[in-house]
C-alpha cells in the first residue's frame, strides 16, 4: 500500500484500515503505534511511497526456557507487546536499518556480512540476515 493512504486511514480511523487490525490486536490503540512507525519511516526515507509492515508478537514460555530444544514440552503464550517493522525494497544490495532509539546501521548483502562491535543492536539484524 501507499504510505500516505495508510497514514490517512489510521488517522481518520477508516474501517478498511482499522478493521483488519482487530483481527491481529485486542484493541485499536495500535493505530497510534503504527502511525508513529510510518511517520518515522517517511521522515527517514523521504521519497519512498510503497511500504510493507511486518509484525512479530511477543511471547513468554509458561513452562520455562531451554526445554523445547531438549525435547520437552513448552507452552508459549502471546503477550500484548510486539515488534513492528516497516520496509521497502531497494535497487541495490544495501540494507539500511533505522531505530529511533539507536544509531542507524547499514550493510551490504554478501556471503559474509561484517558484524558490528559486540553489544551493538545492528548485530541482531545482521545475524538474522546472515542466517
Amino acid at each position: 500500500m501507499k504510505i500516505q493512504e495508510v497514514l490517512n486511514g489510521l488517522k481518520n480511523r477508516y474501517p478498511q484500515i482499522i478493521g483488519p487490525l482487530g483481527e491481529v490486536y485486542n484493541n485499536t490503540e495500535v493505530t497510534d503505534h503504527l502511525t508513529r512507525l510510518l511517520v518515522t519511516f517517511t521522515e527517514r526515507f523521504p521519497g519512498v511511497n510503497d511500504v510493507g509492515i511486518l509484525r512479530a508478537p511477543g511471547r513468554v514460555n509458561l513452562i520455562g526456557e531451554h526445554t523445547d530444544y531438549n525435547g520437552l514440552p513448552v507452552m508459549p503464550m502471546a503477550i500484548d507487546y510486539d515488534i513492528l517493522v516497516a520496509f521497502s525494497p531497494r535497487e541495490d544490495n544495501r540494507v539500511k536499518i533505522v531505530n529511533p532509539e539507536f544509531p542507524d546501521r547499514e550493510f551490504e548483502l554478501a556471503g559474509k556480512i561484517e558484524r558490528y562491535p559486540s553489544g551493538d543492536w545492528g548485530n541482531y539484524i545482521v545475524a538474522g540476515v546472515q542466517g
